[in-house]
C-alpha cells in the first residue's frame, strides 16, 4: 500500500485526535467540595416592620395573616397552602377568612378549611358569584348574561359553591379580637371587590385584592 504525502498528513492528524480523546476519557474529574444544604426558607413572612403581627404568604395570590395569640384572621386563602405553615408563627386556629373578591385564585383552597371552626366573609355584592358560581361559568356566554362584555365573561368564579357566613357592605366595620377593620367598596378589579382598612393608633394598613400600578398598560381589553 503506497502513501502519499497528503494521506500521511491526514493519518498523523487523525491519530493525534484519537490519542487526545483517549487521554480525556482516562482523566478523572476533579472533586468539588460539597455545598452545605440550606434549610428551606418559609414563604410566610412579616408583611411590614410597622405591622409585626401581620404576615404575608405568597401563593396563587398574596394571603395575609393577622395574628393574635394562637388565633388568626386571613385575608384571602389562595390554594390553602398557608394552612401548612401557620404553626411556624404559633397559630393553631383560623377564626375568619375575609375575601376581597370572588376570583378563583383567592379562594380555591376552601376545601381545606374546617367550616365548623372557620367562618367566611366576603362582599355582599359578590354573594351570587360565591354561592351560585355555575350560573356564571359558561362555555359560551351570551350578550345578555350578567358580567359579560360583547359576549365575553369578565368574572372568574370558583369551581364549586362557597357558602358565606357574613356579607360585608361598604362602610361596615368588621371587629375581630378588639381590632376594627373598615370595609371599603373598590369595584373595578372585580365587580363587587372590596379593600379592608385596618387602623391601630397612628398605623394604617390596607388589604386589597388587586391593584393596577400608575403607568401600567393593559395588554387585553378584557383586563379592565
Amino acid at each position: 500500500m503506497s502513501w502519499t504525502k497528503s494521506s500521511m498528513h491526514v493519518f498523523k492528524h487523525g491519530l493525534a485526535f484519537l490519542l487526545c480523546l483517549v487521554a480525556a476519557g482516562d482523566a478523572q474529574p476533579s472533586e468539588k467540595p460539597a455545598l452545605a444544604a440550606r434549610p428551606p426558607r418559609s414563604k410566610l413572612r412579616v408583611a411590614s416592620e410597622a405591622w409585626p403581627e401581620v404576615f404575608r404568604y405568597a401563593d396563587t395570590c398574596n394571603v395575609y395573616v393577622l395574628r393574635d395569640g394562637n388565633s388568626a384572621l386571613l385575608v384571602n386563602l389562595g390554594d390553602g397552602d398557608v394552612l401548612d405553615h401557620l404553626a411556624e408563627i404559633g397559630v393553631s386556629d383560623v377564626d375568619w377568612i375575609v375575601f376581597t373578591d370572588h376570583h378563583r385564585e383567592q379562594c380555591q383552597g376552601v376545601r381545606r378549611i374546617d367550616r365548623a371552626r372557620t367562618k367566611l366573609a366576603a362582599p355582599k355584592d359578590e354573594q351570587a358569584l360565591f354561592e351560585t358560581p355555575r350560573d356564571f361559568r359558561k362555555w359560551r356566554p351570551s350578550l345578555n348574561d350578567t358580567y359579560t362584555v360583547h359576549g365575553a365573561s369578565y368574572v372568574r368564579p370558583p369551581a364549586e359553591t362557597i357558602k358565606l357566613d357574613r356579607l360585608l357592605v361598604d362602610g361596615e366595620v368588621f371587629e375581630w379580637h378588639g381590632r376594627r377593620i373598615t370595609c371599603l367598596a373598590t369595584p373595578g378589579h372585580s365587580p363587587g371587590g372590596m379593600s379592608y382598612l385596618l387602623k391601630d393608633g397612628d398605623r394604617t394598613c390596607a388589604f386589597t385584592g388587586g391593584i393596577m400600578h400608575d403607568g401600567a398598560r393593559l395588554t387585553n381589553w378584557f383586563d379592565t
